[in-house]
């Protein structure tokens, strides 16, 4: 009986020295960077801290630019100054970021459009699309701010993307009544009663669909779904050949996806299973998909200009019971953001901020790259970092 003891707590401290020789090597495996402190709440650096492999602190500072909340603010066609909607004044207004207190201008006062909530600009900035409520309805107006004209466009179409150079439009056309669901293009020369050029391109069964047109011949569309519960497909619809849609990325959930200029690279987001963290992955034309390990939002990141590098906004204070992209887009999670740089083709991250105190949405950068704008959820205004 005493030899089977012996035995036994033999066995007992090889399984446990073989378990602890795996999990210290694991651990050896990880690296960590430094994060200030903040009160009860975890980070998701902590929690994929293997992904991070360095980080440095120049501690930029964020400034904010705008008196009050600002909506679909853009570089105007030079790129010498921002440009957005201001809620209180009713107006479009700009701001010579360049200049130290620069007034803020108003050009162009939108007051017939009631409760404007999104604008939707070309990239000449020489048309727009004006998202306004209308009797209880949401009503989207193709507007020209040179010559002040402007067309509503039908109640059935739902989302819209400008073409490249702007000259076109293409939308979803969905009638509930009769069932009729297609994709048309048109020209986006503004005439009182009609939309020139229309033709419908492609009939679907998917409803709300969103879409972009990052080149001449190429239209994208995916499904705007919740999230992390329901699979969604990215397509591409060759406006040549006209052939069925090709699935680019097949059945992602919490998918969101966000183009580079040149339309080369495709940054989205992606929750590998139920249960697991959101992440942020890019796709090339090639068709690679690299992971970049990092917890966070196409909604708060921008591409360099030369599309080897990201900036991105990544929570601090994201907590285990916290669901995204669920949660963020439910206002069910309020983010606390650093901002950090990535390098796309190494992986390295490097840390630009520590204040995490704003909610990074829709960042963008100066044409010189030497600033970079946001969005603050927390108070909708515009903020700024000097970068270099």
């Amino acid at each position: 009986m005493e030899k089977f003891y012996l035995s036994l707590i033999l066995i007992i401290l090889i399984i446990a020295g073989v378990s602890a020789y795996f999990f210290l090597e694991k651990k050896e495996d990880l690296i960590e960077i430094e994060i200030p402190e903040s009160s009860n709440q975890k980070s998701p650096l902590n929690r994929n801290s293997s992904s991070f492999q360095s980080s440095v602190l120049p501690q930029l500072q964020i400034e904010k630019i705008s008196p009050a909340k600002v909506i679909s603010p853009t570089l105007n066609e030079n790129s010498s100054k921002i440009i957005y909607y201001n809620p209180e004044s009713l107006s479009l207004e700009e701001i010579d970021f360049k200049k130290e207190n620069s007034p803020y201008n108003q050009f162009l006062s939108l007051a017939k459009f009631e409760g404007i909530n999104k604008i939707l600009w070309s990239p000449e900035k020489d048309k727009l699309i004006v998202f306004w409520e209308k009797e209880g309805q949401i009503q989207k107006t193709l507007y020209n701010p040179e010559t002040q004209e402007g067309f509503d466009l039908h109640q059935n179409i739902k989302n819209i993307a400008f073409s490249p150079e702007g000259e076109k439009i293409v939308y979803q056309f969905y009638n509930s009544e009769t069932g009729e669901n297609k994709i048309s293009v048109a020209s986006t020369e503004i005439l009182e009663t009609e939309i020139l050029e229309e033709e419908d391109i492609l009939n679907t069964k998917i409803l709300d669909i969103d879409l972009y047109w990052p080149s001449e011949n190429k239209i994208f569309l995916w499904q705007n779904l919740s999230g992390v519960l329901e699979e969604n497909d990215l397509y591409q619809f060759d406006l040549v050949t006209k052939n069925p849609p090709l699935v680019v990325l097949p059945k992602k959930f919490g998918f969101k996806p966000k183009w580079s200029e040149s339309g080369k690279l495709i940054l989205f987001s992606e929750v590998p299973s139920l249960g697991e963290e959101v992440s942020l992955n890019t796709l090339n034309n090639e068709g690679e998909i690299k992971n970049l390990k990092i917890s966070s939002l196409v909604e708060k990141c921008a591409f360099d200009k030369e599309e080897k590098s990201l900036y991105c906004g990544i929570p601090k204070n994201l907590a285990p019971d916290i669901i995204l992209p669920d949660d963020y887009y439910k206002n069910l999670f309020q983010s606390q953001d650093n901002l950090f740089k990535i390098n796309l083709e190494t992986g390295e991250k490097i840390q630009l901020t520590k204040d995490a105190q704003h909610d990074i949405l829709e960042p963008f950068l100066s044409a010189d790259e030497n600033h970079l704008f946001f969005t603050n959820k927390k108070d909708g205004a515009l903020y700024s970092i000097q970068l270099e």
